[in-house]
């Protein structure tokens, strides 16, 4: 799961132009030190569920703050899950 959350992510930010090869290791630090953030605060030891969330809820913060979670991005948004999911599902 947290390969399709990372390659749905990366495939996006570059496809809308924010992601680039000089900043990549910052935006990736960005996005793990959010994942693990949210984790801290959503994940429960007696809930296997609490860390799809906590996956879920670090995706959206991220975007969120770099202004990328927007109602007019939603569909590119939910076209890169799909294709990350696709991807995973080749893999195995």
């Amino acid at each position: 799961m947290i390969r399709i959350f990372a390659n749905a992510m990366a495939r996006f930010l570059f496809e809308e132009g924010v992601l680039h090869d000089e900043d990549a290791d910052a935006l990736a630090f960005g996005y793990a030190n959010v994942l693990e953030d949210d984790a801290k605060r959503t994940v429960q030891v007696d809930n296997p569920k609490s860390k799809l969330q906590a996956l879920c809820d670090g995706f959206a913060d991220f975007l969120n703050s770099l202004g990328q979670l927007t109602p007019d991005k939603e569909d590119r948004i939910a076209i890169c899950f799909a294709k990350a999911v696709k991807l995973a599902r080749t893999k195995f």
